[in-house]
C-alpha cells in the first residue's frame, strides 16, 4: 500500500463515544454546546457546485458523524481523488472535525494541482478551569504540486499566486467568536480563480459555546507501542509513547520506518498516540508495511492499526472499554487472512500461532482497562512479537454537579437590604452578579465546585466585607452584615 493511503487511513482512525449536553433542573444554566462539520470536497466550477463526502452539521448536543468514499470524480474528470474521509464529533469539553482527501488531481483554469494527501483538522476546547474556548488546527499535506512545482508547506494562510490570475490558499484558517464562543474552520487547499472556480479540498469546521460544567475526578492511564518484539531471547521496542500520567494529557510518537533483528522485522511508517481528557482514556498504535520473517514464517500486512478506549458513563456506573483493529491485507506465508472478530487465532506450521485483534481486559467496579494488540505472533522458545499495542484504562470518580450559593444581605440590626448588588468572581476574573430582593435574599445557581470565589456586596448606604469561598456542596447561608 502506498504511503499516501496509509496516512489517509491513519488520520481517519478515530473512535469516540459521545455524551449529551446536560441541563440543570434548578436553573436554566447552559453547559457546553457544539457545532462541527467536515467536507472532503466543496467545488464550484463554471457556476456549478458539487460536494463530495459531507458529514453535515453536528447537533448542538454533540455526537459522532463520519463519512467516507473510496474515490471521487467531478466535472468530467477535472477533479479526481482517491480515498475521502470526513469526521466531526463533540464530547463534553471539545468539538473536533477532520477531513481527508487522498490522491488529489485538479485541472482547472489552465492549472494542474495535485497532492498525495490533503488532511485538515480543527478542534475547539473549553478549558477545564474556565475561561474562553481555545481553537486550534492545521494540515499535514503530502507532496503538494501546482503546475508540477513542489510547494513546501509554510504556516497558516499560505498563498500561492496562479499564472493568469487567481490563487491557492494553503492551510486556510477562518476564526470567529468572542467571550465564551469560538469557532475555527481549517481548509486544506482553497483554489480561487475569479469567475472560473472556487474549490475547497478538505474543510474541517469546529465550534463550541462554553457554559458551566461538572468537575471530573477520574484518573487515567494509557500507552501505545508500535512494535514490541522478543526474538531469540532479545527484546526490542519501536515507537513507544511511554505511560500516560494519571492526570491525563496527550503523548504521540512516530517514526518513518523500522528495522530490527538484521532485517527480520521491517516496517514503514510507525505511529503511536495515547491521550485522556475528562471522561475518556484512549490509545492507538499503527504499523505500515509490516514484513516479519521469523521461525520459518513470513507475516506481512499493508497496515496494522489497533485502538482502545475506556470511558466513564455520564450517568455513573462502571467504565466501558472498547477497541479494535482495521488491518489491511494481512498475509501469513503468502495466504490472505480475512479478519474475523476478537482474539482470532491462526496456527503456524511447525508450532506457534498468530492472534489477531487480541483483547486483554482487566478491572472491576469503577476501574477498567483494555489492551488491544493488532497482531501477536507467538512461537514458543523462538519469538513473541506484538505489532501495534494500544492500552487504555480509567478509574471513574464522581463528577461534581454545579451547586448554588445563597444567603442574605443584612443591616447591623438584622433587616434585609433591598437592591444591593452581589458579585461572584472566580480566580480567572470572571464576574457574575445578582441583586437582592426586598428581604435581602440573593442566590447564584450553577456555581462550579472546586473553584475559589470572592463574593462582594455593594450598597449605596452600607459597607460589607468580602468573603472568599470554595464550595463543594450547596451553600445556603452566606450572609453579609453591614459594618
Amino acid at each position: 500500500m502506498k504511503r499516501k493511503k496509509i496516512l489517509a487511513i491513519l488520520f481517519s482512525i478515530t473512535v469516540m463515544l459521545f455524551l449529551s449536553v446536560l441541563a440543570t433542573t434548578q436553573a436554566q444554566a447552559q453547559f457546553n454546546t457544539f457545532g462541527g462539520r467536515a467536507i472532503s470536497v466543496n467545488a464550484t466550477i463554471g457556476g456549478v457546485n458539487a460536494i463530495l463526502n459531507d458529514t453535515g452539521p453536528l447537533p448542538a448536543t454533540g455526537g459522532f458523524i463520519t463519512r467516507s468514499l473510496e474515490s471521487g470524480n467531478l466535472f468530467g474528470g477535472a477533479l479526481t481523488t482517491g480515498l475521502l474521509d470526513a469526521t466531526t464529533q463533540a464530547v463534553f469539553i471539545q468539538s473536533r472535525s477532520q477531513a481527508i482527501v487522498a490522491n488529489l488531481n485538479l485541472n482547472v483554469g489552465g492549472n494542474i494541482i495535485t497532492s498525495d494527501l490533503v488532511p485538515a483538522s480543527s478542534q475547539c476546547t473549553c478549558p477545564e478551569n474556565g475561561g474562553p474556548p481555545v481553537c486550534e488546527g492545521g494540515v499535514l499535506i503530502a507532496n503538494l504540486r501546482i503546475n508540477g512545482v513542489f510547494i513546501p508547506i509554510a504556516g497558516v494562510n499560505q498563498m500561492v499566486n496562479l499564472p493568469g490570475g487567481g490563487s491557492v490558499v494553503i492551510n486556510e484558517h477562518i476564526r470567529t467568536g468572542a467571550g465564551n464562543t469560538a469557532s475555527l474552520t481549517v481548509n486544506g487547499v482553497h483554489v480561487i480563480i475569479p469567475a472560473v472556480a472556487d474549490v475547497i479540498i478538505s474543510s474541517a469546521h469546529s465550534d463550541i459555546v462554553c457554559g458551566s460544567a461538572p468537575v471530573p475526578t477520574n484518573t487515567f492511564s494509557g500507552r501505545a507501542i508500535s512494535v514490541n518484539a522478543t526474538i531469540g531471547g532479545v527484546n526490542a521496542i519501536l515507537n513507544d509513547t511511554g505511560p500516560l500520567p494519571a492526570t491525563g494529557g496527550f503523548i504521540t510518537r512516530s517514526l518513518e520506518s523500522g528495522n530490527l533483528f538484521g532485517g527480520a522485522l521491517t516496517t514503514g511508517l510507525l505511529d503511536a498516540t495515547t491521550q485522556a481528557v475528562f471522561i475518556q482514556s484512549r490509545s492507538q498504535a499503527i504499523v505500515a508495511n509490516l514484513n516479519l520473517n521469523v521461525g520459518g514464517n513470513i507475516i506481512t500486512s499493508d497496515l496494522v492499526p489497533a485502538s482502545s478506549q475506556c470511558t466513564c458513563p455520564e450517568n455513573g456506573g462502571p467504565p466501558v472499554c472498547e477497541g479494535g483493529v482495521l488491518i489491511a491485507n494481512l498475509r501469513i506465508n503468502g495466504v490472505f487472512i480475512p479478519i474475523a472478530g476478537v482474539n482470532q487465532m491462526v496456527n503456524l506450521p511447525g508450532g506457534g500461532s498468530v492472534v489477531i485483534n487480541e483483547h486483554i481486559r482487566t478491572g472491576a467496579g469503577n476501574t477498567a482497562s483494555l489492551t488491544v494488540n493488532g497482531v501477536h505472533v507467538i512461537i514458543p522458545a523462538v519469538a513473541d512479537v506484538i505489532i501495534s499495542s494500544a492500552h487504555s484504562d480509567i478509574v471513574c470518580g464522581t463528577a461534581s454537579a454545579p451547586v448554588s450559593v445563597s444567603g442574605r444581605v443584612l443591616t447591623s440590626t438584622g433587616r434585609g437590604v433591598y437592591n444591593a448588588i452581589v458579585t461572584l468572581t472566580n480566580s480567572s476574573g470572571e464576574v457574575r452578579s445578582t441583586i437582592t430582593n426586598p428581604f435581602g435574599f440573593y442566590r447564584f445557581v450553577a456555581v462550579r465546585v472546586g473553584e475559589t470565589y470572592t463574593v462582594r456586596v455593594r450598597s449605596k448606604r452600607y459597607n460589607f466585607m468580602p468573603q472568599v469561598i470554595s464550595p463543594i456542596n450547596e451553600l445556603t447561608e452566606l450572609n453579609f452584615v453591614a459594618k
